[in-house]
């Protein structure tokens, strides 16, 4: 018995490592198994992530490309949003970098699984070229601010001799002219002045017109002037060598024998306005594609003084004295017929200047008061924030987050306003000049303005 019992005993161990091998076995398989499903799904959703990956960045690319499309029509549309595309959630982050620059970054998430979330960005820099382009055609522009804005300095100043104020002012490369108005006709009225070096400002030449200019606006080689003559309100100049600045034209305004206030000068056409006039329209509109031949093209009555004019694109904004219309709009697609497309009334009275930046931003000087404008919609112009300046305003120019205004503050006649947040304006800085400052204009980082005074120049840049 002893020995069955342990013979049966040495089978029973025999069987139970032959089990104990195939549990090994089968263990081992369904390892192999296992892990060859999951390198198989493992790799497929390898495959999965790569194709959403890419999908999503050619969405990315996509809604870049569409900014860039947006940029060309309308530079002021394009804002920050949020879309769906199926499984992507589609980010559009812009941030403003400057007046004709913003920076746009696409960014695209998606779930991968219920536990995995991806994203992917793509960044660029859209500028508005367009306008660049236009204010290059002008003379002003340049690069954007830098430095210390808050506690701007003055680098050189220009004396047109006695007698001799000044009245507008413009820039071009590295020559700064300056219309003026003497106490004798026989005096020069536009001065072409060395900037180079900011900090000691030279003559370059001279140039009689007649009584005196009012105002001036550069486009290509050429200086269109308002002239005080009733008689010949239209001058053009070429300054093409400014050292040797020449009268090519002269043009009266039709029916209009008042003095003009204002003038610009874009894409081969004149724009000039003139106070009220006792018979005539008070704005007018020259062909000058031949400089030497200015042609009349279309006349618009408005009623009342024409204080200032702004193109941008294909609008021409007016700055009028009329008591419902401070700020005329008009399409000037064609500018042989331009059509009134809105208008703004603002409770203080006078509009006296204007600049425009892009189609949905206007800032106009009413009286005394500085106005930021929205017109994205011109079916209804509204506020968005103002600001005192305590003088009447008699020029703007704008630049990035800062805003420069001319006026005749006895205290303060240059301002510059921060504008930042346009819906919270605040005066960062301010200079006493010994008269008005009638005209502004800029380049570079460097602010140009005519004083109505013999020291008729005055050189602004912020210090480093």
């Amino acid at each position: 018995m002893r020995i069955l019992n342990t013979r049966y005993l040495i089978l029973d161990t025999q069987k139970g490592q032959s089990s104990l091998e195939v549990l090994i076995a089968l263990s081992i398989m369904v390892l192999v198994i296992s892990a060859a499903i999951i390198v198989g799904f493992g790799n497929q959703s390898a495959v999965v992530d790569t194709e959403l990956q890419s999908r999503a960045l050619q969405i990315a690319r996509q809604e870049l490309e569409d900014v860039r499309v947006l940029a060309r029509d309308d530079f002021a549309l394009i804002a920050s949003s949020t879309s769906e595309d199926g499984i992507y959630t589609k980010n559009i982050l812009v941030n403003n970098i400057g007046t004709y620059s913003k920076e746009v970054t696409a960014k695209i998430t998606w779930q991968l699984s219920p536990t995995q979330l991806r994203d992917l960005e793509l960044t660029t820099i859209i500028t508005d070229w367009r306008t660049v382009w236009e204010q290059s055609g002008t003379g002003d522009g340049g690069g954007g601010l830098s430095g210390d804005w808050l506690n701007p300095e003055t680098a050189g100043v220009f004396d047109m001799g006695p007698g001799n104020e000044g009245t507008d002012i413009a820039v071009m490369e590295e020559t700064v002219f300056i219309t003026g108005e003497a106490s004798d006709p026989k005096k020069p009225d536009l001065f072409s002045v060395d900037v180079s070096n900011i900090n000691s400002p030279s003559l370059v030449s001279t140039i009689d017109t007649g009584p005196g200019l009012e105002s001036i606006a550069l486009w290509n080689t050429y200086a269109y002037v308002a002239n005080d003559n009733p008689n010949g309100q239209l001058q053009v100049i070429d300054i093409s060598n400014p050292a040797s600045m020449s009268l090519i034209a002269t043009s009266s305004l039709l029916s209009n024998t008042e003095l003009p206030r204002t003038v610009f000068a874009k894409d081969g056409y004149v724009y000039i306005g003139t106070g009220l006039a006792a018979s005539g329209p008070e704005l007018q509109i020259f062909d000058v594609s031949n400089p030497a031949n200015p042609s009349r093209i279309a006349t618009i009555e408005i009623g009342d003084h024409v204080n200032d004019l702004y193109v941008l694109k294909d609008r021409l904004y007016a700055a009028t004295s009329k008591i419902d219309k401070e700020l005329i709009v008009y399409d000037v697609t064609s500018p042989s017929s331009p059509v009134e497309i809105a208008s703004y009334n603002h409770p203080s009275g006078t509009g006296r200047s204007v600049f425009v930046t892009t189609y949905s931003d206007a800032y106009i000087g009413v009286n005394d008061t500085f106005v930021i404008l929205n017109t994205s919609d011109l079916g209804n112009i509204s506020l968005v924030d103002s600001i005192s300046v305590s003088g009447s305003i008699f020029d703007i120019y704008v630049r990035d987050d800062l805003a420069f205004v001319g006026s005749d503050n006895a205290n303060s006649e240059f301002r510059v306003i921060n504008i930042e947040n346009p819906a919270d304006l605040f005066l960062q800085s301010e200079f006493n000049f010994p008269q008005v400052a009638t005209g502004i204009t800029y380049r570079d980082n460097i602010v140009y303005v005519s004083v109505r005074s013999n020291n008729a120049l005055r050189i602004i840049t912020s210090t480093q």
